[in-house]
Formats: C-alpha cells, structure tokens, sequence
C-alpha cells in the first residue's frame, strides 16, 4: 500500500445543460478553471444516451482489459473519477467510473468506465404549460434535476510527514510546501 497526505485546493459545483457532451463539457470547464488534477467523489445525472465498458460475451482472459462497448439510452447515472493531466501532450483525461439504470427497462443496472454521455434534463419550457411537454406527458418543475459533479483539486505530490525523533510522532510543520495558486480572490 501506499499513500500520501493530500492538500485540498479549490472545490467546484458545475451543472451540464441539455445536450452537453459529458466529457467534451468537463474539459472545457478544467481547461477554463486551470485544473490539471483533481477528483470527482460524486456526481449525478440524466443522461440521454451513454457508452460504458462491457461485453456480454464469454471472455478469454478475464484479468484482459474489455475495449467492446455498450450503448445504452435513457439512463440515471451516479458516478466518480478522477482527473489527470499529460504536460507532453497539453490533454485533460478524466476517468469515470458510473453505475446507470436503464429508466424503462425497470432500472436494469450496468456498471463500468464511462466511454462517453449526452447529458439528459426534462424540457425546461414544460413548467410554463401547466406541467405538460411537448408529447403531452406530465413534466413536474420540481423534478428538474440538475447534473451536478463536484471536482476537488488536490495535489498529489506532498511530501511525506516529518518525524519528531523525541516523539515519534508528526510535526505540524509537515504540510504540503506547495500550494496552487488561486484564480480568483
């Protein structure tokens, strides 16, 4: 096992709209907020049509890694990853992790390493016509849900604890030496 003390830095809420490109949108928000590592302990979503790792056929070697994928529609997902950052190449790679529920086939469940997503919300405009969207199926305000993943910055470098050697123990001055630079005051 290994492990290292952790600095948290800035924490983020962020919301998808209609449509969004999971991936494409958690991008774009890392690249305007500077973000180049980090973690997704949690997120929420609708999603209208996503890809995830899987199969459904016998595997030759189950310790191999599973590139076929599995298209599914019309999901509630909950999921978390992380964020990382390749200098070299100036690319942001988020890898997510997401149980889905397939909303119309009694929730069927799949979970694996999300592929890609198109974030999914109830028309906004239903609210306005008595509940009612465009198919003439209620749509009730209050269960406008929101796509909500909360990103922590976090610096994954810290040196380890300085050891007192009267007391065997941690000093307080053993914090992280570095820390990120704030964007905004």
């Amino acid at each position: 096992m290994q492990s290292r003390e952790l600095t948290l830095g800035r924490t983020f809420g962020v919301t998808f709209d209609h449509g969004d490109d999971f991936f494409d949108t958690l991008i774009a928000f890392c690249r305007a907020e500077d973000i180049h590592q980090g973690y997704i302990p949690m997120f929420l979503a609708g999603f209208e049509e996503a890809e995830i790792v899987g199969t459904s056929e016998k595997l030759e070697d189950p310790n191999a890694p599973v590139w076929s994928r599995v298209h599914l529609r019309n999901v509630e997902a909950v999921g978390c990853g992380t964020i990382a950052y390749d200098r070299e190449n100036d690319q942001i790679s988020p890898h997510i992790h997401t149980s889905l529920g397939i909303k119309d086939h009694g929730a069927t469940g799949h979970t694996s390493h999300l592929l890609s997503a198109r974030v999914l919300f109830p028309r906004r405009d239903a609210r306005h016509r008595g509940g009612k969207s465009d198919d003439g199926s209620s749509a009730r305000p209050e269960l406008v849900r929101r796509s909500i993943v909360d990103v922590r910055r976090c610096i994954a470098t810290v040196p380890p604890p300085v050891r007192s050697r009267r007391e065997g123990r941690s000093s307080s001055t053993s914090r992280a030496t570095r820390r990120m630079p704030r964007r905004h005051p």
